[in-house]
């Protein structure tokens, strides 16, 4: 062995030996991994699709809309997302509305506009004016 591969070696050791010394004085390391992923145990409405996530993760977006989440008892966050097609609706996901309820989605579309033009197996709330936009909640 020469002396530089002595060295690696007894450095390698002694952070090895460090680090099961910190394992052993209580310390724990822990890591989470953001994912999201299918969940057919949530109760969403028909045509919904459940999601469960961890690590502060949200469900992708760009083609769905998704509920507000909701806690789930190992502590991930579970939505009921519903895919859509694009169209020249005005409408669009909107987190901000408030007074949704899960399983529910808010939307904002121009006044006059509803969800529905996003999804007709939408159930919306009655509008809620906001300024030149209306807001929805839907499931």
């Amino acid at each position: 062995m020469t002396s530089r591969h002595r060295l690696a070696f007894r450095l390698s050791s002694a952070l090895l030996l460090g680090f099961a010394g910190l394992g052993g004085a209580g310390c724990t390391v822990t890591s989470t991994v953001a994912t999201c992923g299918v969940d057919n145990s949530l109760a969403c409405a028909a045509g919904a699709t459940g999601e469960t996530c961890t690590g502060g993760a949200t469900p992708d977006t760009t083609s769905q809309t998704c509920s507000i989440p909701t806690t789930m008892p190992d502590g991930s966050d579970g939505y009921c997302c519903f895919a859509f097609a694009s169209s020249s609706s005005t409408c669009t996901p909107d987190e901000t509305v408030t007074g949704c309820q899960y399983p529910s989605y808010g939307f904002s579309c121009a006044a006059g506009d509803d969800p529905t033009s996003l999804d007709p197996s939408l159930n919306c709330s009655v509008p809620t004016p906001s300024g030149n936009e209306d807001l929805f909640c839907c499931q």
